[in-house]
């Protein structure tokens, strides 16, 4: 594909909000988590597993103040409780930093679904020392090397020139993107993105038999 010759590229500055759908979301995490063990390392270096993630679940928290909710299925691995199947419900409060870029967990809290007071206190251990910890890890992320990777993806094929439609060629080069909000509904995270990029289009042809449509 010829490159566009002779033409100044114009500043764009773009506004682009991104619905992602929790869907989305729980596949990624499903795909991550099942089977997990959830253990700790002593200075020694051994191992102690308390629990395997059987199956999770994303979606909405009904709680008030909090975003997310995730209900963990998992079975025991300690000696006290052997292959015991329990349930619980983590919500998850979120906080985004649009200085940094980053998202952090601001806030939990934890419903177990079990009638037995040591499975509840076991419960209750496990998640405030290994899975709060992991949660924690996995959903404290910096978006800047994100969007630094994708904007060479996409710079690389801008660069070349892009044909949305057959004979018209749009050039480029987007210089930077910033999330400006994340922000929780109720069936998808909304995500607004500012870009700042030069382009420029040539129409090479058009289809005259559209145009008289």
């Amino acid at each position: 594909m010829e490159q566009i010759k002779n033409i100044s590229p114009g500043n764009i500055i773009l506004q682009l909000p991104l619905r992602i759908n929790y869907g989305v979301l729980e596949d990624i995490i499903r795909d991550r988590a099942i089977g997990e063990k959830l253990g700790t390392i002593d200075e020694k270096g051994e191992t102690t597993n308390y629990a395997e993630i059987l199956d999770i679940s994303f979606g909405e928290s009904l709680k008030e103040n909090f975003d997310f909710a995730i209900n963990l299925k998992f079975k025991t691995l300690t000696r006290l409780f052997k292959n015991k199947v329990g349930k619980l419900e983590i919500d998850l409060a979120i906080h985004f930093a649009e200085a940094t870029q980053e998202v952090f967990i601001r806030d939990y809290k934890l419903e177990g679904d079990t009638t037995n007071w040591l499975m509840n206190n076991f419960i209750e251990k496990m998640v405030n020392k290994v899975l709060y910890g992991k949660l924690k890890k996995k959903m404290n992320f910096n978006l800047r090397p994100v969007i630094s990777k994708q904007l060479e993806e996409i710079n690389q094929k801008f660069g070349n020139g892009i044909s949305p439609k057959e004979g018209i060629v749009l050039e480029g080069k987007i210089d930077s993107a910033k999330i400006d909000r994340l922000e929780p509904s109720n069936s998808f995270l909304l995500v607004q993105v500012s870009l700042k990029a030069e382009a420029a289009v040539a129409v090479e042809h058009l289809n005259l038999a559209e145009l008289r449509k």
